[in-house]
């Protein structure tokens, strides 16, 4: 049975649906971040999916991005790439990583791939700008992998679609 939340990211309401684990504990968490358009609802099956070849022994959450959600949370602001990212590396601050949480498994679809992958470097150079040897292996046995679905990194120039697009988007 879906649950479905409001989480508070740093400043930001922002919706969250999931699938609880039936151990006590889970051993894992599955991350599932969206493309565009943002909504965690839209990932509903494909989470039921995952919680059912783990024979619902982990947990399997879905974090819509930050404006994108169906209750109408932001009131309509239009937030830019950079603060998906802000929102996302707040998320894992805030709600995925900590010595009590299980590790989370990152699976991220199309420009959600691009958002992932640019939070966690974040995190990632902050260690490093730390030079905390202990906080970036803790970082790795939390974070141990990150699973990319079609993802959307870069704009194909021969595309004349892609290339349009990206005109149309700057």
């Amino acid at each position: 049975m879906f649950w479905r939340s409001q989480l508070t990211v740093g400043p930001w309401l922002t919706e969250a649906v999931g699938l609880a684990c039936q151990s006590p504990k889970a051993a894992l968490k599955l991350l599932v971040i969206p493309g565009n358009p943002g909504l965690c609802s839209f990932y509903h099956t494909f989470m039921e999916q995952l919680h059912s070849v783990f024979r619902g022994q982990v947990d399997v959450v879905a974090v819509s991005h930050v404006g994108h959600d169906s209750c109408n949370l932001t009131q309509g602001k239009v937030w830019c790439l950079d603060s998906q990212i802000r929102h996302k590396v707040q998320l894992l601050r805030d709600h995925m990583l900590g010595p009590d949480m299980p590790p989370v498994v990152v699976i991220a679809h199309s420009i959600g791939s691009y958002i992932m992958l640019q939070a966690i470097k974040q995190l990632e150079d902050e260690i490093a700008d730390a030079a905390d040897a202990a906080a970036a292996e803790a970082l790795k046995q939390q974070l141990p992998k990150i699973v990319l679905l079609t993802p959307f990194l870069a704009t194909d120039w021969s595309s004349p679609r892609q290339r349009m697009l990206r005109i149309a988007a700057k």
